[in-house]
């Protein structure tokens, strides 16, 4: 039987470097027979986890790899960055609105035998210390923070990134257009055709109710 991975202190200013490494590592494992997605819980944007993401997103998506992504806090007014800043590798993001949910750890899922888990939500992983575990080759671990992940995901709000909603309106806008322009007559009169001014009787009937 394999031993379970342990919880080690990483100092917070090399939470970012040890997890690219550990993302590089498991790239080199991944095949792009088929595409894979990636499980991940983080605080927020600024989570060294998502840092770390987004500096290796031309690999990851080269790869064919998308990031499921549930963020736990965002800075009020803020959803377009946080999103954006996510967006860098192919996400569908969603937000635990929850306070209780800040109890749960952040974590990030690669394949049934690989995930890092970090600490707790509820502390700014960017700001200190804090035990964290790198489980390479550990089946159980991994199992463990996909039923997280999965129950979290469905007790979170769907957000929609900035770059889909833009393209969404432009869309919709687009469409507005064309009905518009295939409703519009086409005999209508020539500006030469109609009366001056000065003689059209005008039918409307102005209030000054509001």
């Amino acid at each position: 039987m394999k031993s379970a991975p342990r919880m080690d202190v990483v100092k917070r200013e090399a939470k970012e470097g040890k997890l690219k490494d550990f993302i590089s590592a498991h790239l080199l494992t991944v095949t792009t027979n088929e595409p894979t997605t990636w499980l991940l819980i983080a605080r927020s944007s600024h989570s060294p986890v998502v840092k770390a993401l987004n500096a290796l997103a031309g690999d990851i998506a080269k790869a064919q790899v998308t990031v499921r992504a549930i963020l736990a806090v965002l800075d009020t007014g803020a959803v377009d960055t946080q999103t954006e800043t996510m967006m860098l590798c192919p996400t569908e993001c969603r937000v635990a609105s929850n306070p209780c949910l800040l109890e749960a750890h952040e974590q990030l899922v690669l394949s049934a035998t690989t995930c890092w888990i970090g600490d707790s939500m509820r502390r700014e992983p960017d700001k200190r210390d804090a035990y964290e575990c790198y489980a390479a080759d550990h089946a159980t671990t991994a199992h463990w923070s996909t039923t997280s992940f999965n129950r979290l995901w469905a007790a979170s709000d769907t957000i929609v990134p900035r770059a889909l909603a833009a393209a969404t309106e432009s869309v919709i806008a687009d469409d507005v257009v064309a009905t518009q322009v295939q409703a519009a007559p086409s005999d209508l009169p020539n500006a030469n055709d109609l009366p001056p001014a000065a003689d059209a009787t005008s039918s409307v009937t102005a209030s000054t109710r509001h």
